[in-house]
């Protein structure tokens, strides 16, 4: 995550100046959310996360954020960094003419030293974290209802099953 956000606020810095920099939540392999936020950082502007809708106006953002219990709404000065979700409604698909236009204008690649990094700021040569695989965890715990009739039972039942199970 730091390595991907110091080479996107390079990039930015390299198209400067910018009012707004939008980018999503977190990413679908270590769901960290955190790449955004960085950015941000080494910008040197405000982060605003978990945007549901952004209003600019008079170079201030208004944004409505998510939270789990509701809505908030917050005002910053540009320029700014908003990290937006699914909250922020259904995407919009291109149509087929626009993606015909897309597809004919230039891509410009830039290399680390476009950016001025080094090869050792970025990739996996600068991870502070290496992922050695990612996967859904299973659980093989199983359940079981110790039996009595009362709870005097069921504690003894539960202390005759930990002994036997060498637990105490």
């Amino acid at each position: 995550a730091t390595t991907t956000a110091v080479a996107l606020a390079r990039a930015i810095e390299k198209i400067a100046p910018y009012d707004l920099v939008l980018a999503g939540r977190q990413a679908a392999d270590t769901d960290a959310g955190v790449v955004g936020c960085g950015v941000a950082e080494l910008l040197g502007v405000a982060a605003i996360t978990f945007a549901r809708d952004v209003q600019i106006e008079d170079g201030r953002a208004r944004i409505v954020r998510a939270l789990a219990d509701g809505t908030e709404t917050v005002e910053a000065p540009l320029p700014l960094v908003v990290t937006v979700s699914h909250e922020i409604g259904p995407p919009r698909h291109a149509s087929l003419r626009e993606t015909m236009r897309a597809a004919k204008k230039p891509v410009e690649e830039w290399s680390t030293a476009d950016l001025d990094l080094q090869p050792s700021e970025v990739g996996k040569a600068a991870a502070r974290l290496v992922v050695e695989r990612l996967y859904v965890p299973t659980s093989d715990a199983t359940c079981e209802f110790v039996e009595g009739d009362t709870a005097q039972e069921q504690a003894a039942a539960l202390v005759e099953r930990l002994r036997g199970a060498e637990v105490l």
